[in-house]
């Protein structure tokens, strides 16, 4: 994995999760990445950077994180980009990774996630 090579977009209202994620981005080396805390920021942050990975909440303000997936996928020009999504869990937490497999999402991990599983994850899809 070339750390230096890799663009992230980090997408969750909640600030101390943003962090979190940033915080275990960091200790694996990655040191490029953009925070958004709704979906329009994160569309606006797709515009403005090239951006490999987003890591996305499922439950934001407005539109879902799972909506958020589907834009993504849905558009050649985002394709490319790797999409993981983080939950905290629930009853219906199987169908909404069925759902998201559908569209094409990478990987999926429950909050508060494993900075060990987190590394496994990033070294699978990059």
């Amino acid at each position: 994995m070339h750390s230096h090579d890799h663009i992230f977009l980090i997408v969750d209202s909640n600030a101390i999760d943003r962090k979190s994620i940033r915080d275990c981005l960091i200790q694996l080396g990655f040191t490029v990445f953009y925070e958004a805390s709704n979906v329009n920021q994160a569309v606006s942050a797709l515009n403005l950077y090239k951006i490999d990975v987003v890591i996305s909440d499922w439950g934001l303000p407005g539109a879902s994180g799972y909506s958020f997936l589907k834009l993504i996928k849905l558009q050649s020009r985002y394709k490319a980009i790797h999409f993981i999504m983080l939950s905290r869990g629930g009853v219906d937490e199987v169908e909404k990774v069925k759902k998201s497999a559908h569209f094409g999402l990478d990987g999926y991990l429950l909050k508060p996630f494993d900075g060990i599983k987190f590394k496994i994850l990033l070294d699978d899809i990059l």
